[in-house]
């Protein structure tokens, strides 16, 4: 019996404010949680100072989203593979990165430990559900659908569901946070899965002009004004929603997604078209072959 007391109160302690572990602010994975728009003012601030090696770590991570995006939005019907790629490794690497958070979060780990654990095994994670989706059709599209849900709740909470709260919060974020990007990202899991094709072109743009958008505000709009960074913090909602630093962004964004799809529908038509057209030519020659 007193075993068991124990062990109960050693389970009950886990869970106590007191034992939670935070990472440590030099750890590149610190920047995914906790984010809100003073730190990223503060950030902008030390990064045209002096770089860090974390810094270094967050524009070089910035730039390669970017590059991601850029494909994604313009080539993403074209680049299949590495559009599923993409789309499995980014939903992989965040999924296993919420729930090992969790678990760093509540036990008590060394600061060194728990950074590398929190960086490595989402990355990990991420790379072998990118592999994995490029053997397995299925997972692919559903990888795909589950990214671009996401970027649409994230999208919808910061105009709509952030004027509503529960007091909950996890890893920074209000419940309804989660709830959005969750449910939203199931719903798109499940319309890829059944329209597949006919939605490639839409989401992957669609993915692509949301993984510009920070990118575009680290390493470009950050310099002018530290207050662009307003954009990564949807914990604010709806106040930094209506800031002229945030919603032109949002619809920049919107503007590329448009952009993004016009540019696919028209390469995959000319696709088509040239496809047409040799199939047409070699006709003729299949008639006139002995």
């Amino acid at each position: 019996m007193a075993a068991s007391s124990r062990a109960a109160a050693c389970l009950l302690a886990c869970f106590q404010p007191s034992v939670m572990v935070k990472l440590d602010a030099s750890c590149p994975a610190a920047s995914l949680v906790d984010f809100n728009a003073s730190a990223a003012e503060h950030w902008a601030e030390d990064f045209l100072g002096e770089h860090t090696s974390s810094d270094v770590m967050k524009i070089i991570s910035a730039a390669a989203v970017g590059a991601a995006g850029l494909l994604l939005l313009f080539f993403g019907e074209r680049l299949v593979k590495p559009s599923f790629f993409v789309s499995s490794l980014v939903s992989g690497f965040f999924a296993s990165f919420l729930l090992v958070y969790g678990i760093v979060e509540h036990v008590p780990i060394p600061a060194t430990g728990s950074c590398v654990i929190a960086c490595v095994v989402p990355l990990v994670v991420g790379l072998l559900a990118g592999c994995l989706a490029l053997k397995i059709l299925k997972l692919a599209f559903l990888c795909l659908g589950l990214a671009g849900g996401g970027a649409l709740g994230n999208l919808c909470y910061i105009a709509i569901f952030s004027n509503f709260d529960t007091g909950t919060f996890i890893a920074g974020h209000d419940l309804i946070f989660w709830l959005s990007i969750i449910i939203f990202a199931v719903l798109g899991a499940c319309l890829m899965c059944w329209l597949r094709e006919d939605l490639l072109i839409a989401i992957t743009a669609f993915i692509g002009a949301f993984m510009v958008l920070p990118s575009l505000a680290i390493l470009i709009l950050s310099r002018i004004n530290n207050k662009f960074l307003w954009v990564l913090d949807p914990s604010k909602g709806k106040s930094n929603f209506s800031s002229p630093f945030v919603y032109p962004q949002v619809i920049a964004a919107a503007c590329y997604f448009a952009i993004g799809v016009w540019f696919q529908y028209r390469s995959h038509k000319q696709v088509k078209e040239r496809r047409l057209k040799n199939r047409q030519m070699e006709q003729p020659l299949a008639l006139v072959a002995p």
